[in-house]
């Protein structure tokens, strides 16, 4: 199972999101601006204010900024509007390195690359309704 792919040893583990892109302890769910402001008004800081991010064409955000070493095991999003998934590149950085060590549309690095929806389900890669990608 790719699941064991590498030995853990004194592992600390966290969650990265768009209110959270460090993964820091105690860190999620404190915006108070974002995507869902309006929605999550009455919500206040500590609710899910801004899960989501919205990227223009031709513009760039990260994800994640994550210091020191580590596995990620798991990705997941999804896009809308008339975004097509090769409208949208992934890059992974790492080890200091201005250069991307990936840099592949969203669609092909999820095994959907024209993201007409067909069910893909495996260890490694799920494609799920509604554009989510796993």
């Amino acid at each position: 199972m790719l699941s064991f792919i590498s030995k853990k040893h004194d592992v600390r583990s966290f969650s990265v999101s768009p209110e959270n892109k460090t993964g820091e302890k105690g860190k999620g769910g404190m915006a108070v601006e974002g995507v869902s402001m309006y929605c999550a008004r009455e919500l206040g800081q500590g609710w899910k204010i801004s899960p989501a991010i919205w990227i223009e064409g031709g513009q760039t955000d990260t994800l994640a900024d994550i210091k020191g070493s580590g596995t990620i095991k798991h990705i997941w999003l999804t896009f809308g509007g008339d975004m097509q998934a090769r409208d949208l590149i992934l890059r992974l950085y790492w080890d200091g390195n201005v250069t991307p060590s990936v840099e592949v549309p969203i669609g092909d690095f999820f095994a959907s690359a024209n993201m007409e929806f067909r069910q893909l389900t495996s260890l490694p890669i799920c494609h799920n309704p509604g554009r989510g990608l796993n």
